[in-house]
């Protein structure tokens, strides 16, 4: 697609300098806004996304949603930033199971409150299963309660 912006760039540049030299003022003036708007296009990359550990902790949650979605989860919602209960989102997978999910962007390694916290969600979400989500590492204790507990850990997500 890059490409193709580009190439579109060039052959409009080329086109408004062939208009100007056959004194085709106004198609010139014209090719050569369009080719300058889509260098502009072309050099502005929206597809290149934010750096995990720039974002707040509102934007890695809807990060994490966008993870699961490719997943396969759907109905997946956020919960209230504040008094959550525990649980950042909430989804169901493909067998229509009900899932909380606890999201921590973090630079250190995850320790057992995330799974406390996420495990405590699932009787309040009514959910049958619990996850927690981050960008970082989990901690020996943390995976060892996570296994106790039934609680599934992805870990170095985005990366």
């Amino acid at each position: 697609m890059l490409l193709l912006k580009w190439l579109g760039v060039i052959a409009l540049f080329c086109a408004s300098c062939v208009f100007l030299d056959k004194g085709e003022t106004a198609y010139g003036i014209i090719s050569l806004v369009t080719s300058l708007l889509l260098l502009i296009s072309a050099l502005h990359n929206p597809s290149k996304r934010k750096k995990i550990e720039d974002m707040t902790g509102v934007e890695f949650e809807h990060f994490c949603a966008g993870y699961l979605k490719q997943k396969g989860f759907r109905k997946i919602q956020t919960t209230p930033v504040s008094g959550d209960y525990g649980a950042d989102l909430v989804a169901v997978d493909w067998q229509g199971k009900r899932w909380v999910f606890q999201c921590k962007r973090y630079s250190k390694n995850v320790g057992v409150k995330a799974i406390q916290e996420v495990h405590s969600a699932m009787k309040h979400y009514n959910a049958e299963h619990a996850a927690v989500l981050t960008n970082a590492e989990f901690t020996r204790n943390a995976r060892k309660l996570a296994e106790e507990n039934e609680v599934e850990l992805y870990a170095n997500i985005g990366s």
